[in-house]
């Protein structure tokens, strides 16, 4: 009985009242967008001197 309330504690709330061990996934999530994001900026960026260039 014990266990399964402990089990339903991690899994509740959000942000910062989430348990660390749980995070894992999401940083991995974070990591993979700020990927892309820079993968966007530097095409921009090579298109614009691309751009200039002609």
């Amino acid at each position: 009985m014990k266990k399964s309330i402990k089990n339903h504690k991690k899994k509740r709330g959000n942000g910062m009242n989430k348990k660390k061990s749980n995070k894992k996934n999401t940083d991995y999530r974070k990591k993979e967008y700020n990927l892309f994001k820079l993968k966007l900026i530097l095409s921009t960026l090579f298109d614009l001197i691309d751009y200039f260039k002609k």
